[in-house]
């Protein structure tokens, strides 16, 4: 957090946040350049789409969460969101049965490096271990140094590396399976 600032309000996301959140998501992990004249909005609009569904359908298995700035002159923004899911092991993977996953980790760009994605994750880790369940997963692209950094300094670790099977992916960067043992309280 920078000194001075007062924590984020983490709370579950609900339906009015989906305009926020669905541009957010859409800043925080594509690039509106690359997408030209109304193809952006197009993007964000299915992202909203997805994210409605979700919302609609929260249960014990899964979580959005946002963050919401409580400090001056931001006090009530919408700064961040991340969701959760507990899961079930395929029998072919290595995962336990049970597992929880974190994904669309996101801080809007004026707010990055105060610590908003620190609190989300542990919000994950809480609702992790509220669910009684001790092993937490997360992807992430290997070139974002800034949240390889973050993960590793909470903990997780790198336990794999994919890289893309489809065509369309070529040249994209490979993602890392990453992992972190919750402690019993």
């Amino acid at each position: 957090m920078v000194p001075g600032a007062s924590p984020p309000r983490i709370r579950s996301a609900r339906l009015e946040d989906l305009p926020c959140l669905a541009r957010l998501l859409a800043d925080s992990f594509y690039d509106p350049e690359d997408w030209p004249g109304f193809f952006y909005p197009l993007l964000t609009f299915g992202i909203q789409t997805d994210l409605r569904q979700r919302l609609q359908y929260q249960s014990q298995t899964c979580r959005c969460l946002t963050a919401i700035l409580s400090s001056p002159p931001w006090s009530g923004e919408l700064a961040g969101s991340v969701e959760i899911s507990r899961r079930l092991s395929w029998p072919w993977q290595v995962f336990p049965k049970t597992y929880a996953y974190v994904a669309n980790l996101a801080v809007g760009r004026f707010c990055r490096r105060r610590g908003i994605a620190s609190h989300l994750l542990k919000a994950c880790e809480a609702i992790s271990l509220d669910w009684q369940i001790y092993d937490l997963y997360l992807h992430v692209m290997a070139d974002n140094r800034g949240a390889l950094r973050l993960y590793q300094g909470l903990g997780f670790k790198i336990i794999a590396m994919t890289s893309t099977a489809f065509p369309w992916g070529q040249g994209r960067p490979e993602r890392l399976l990453m992992y972190k043992k919750l402690k019993h309280i």
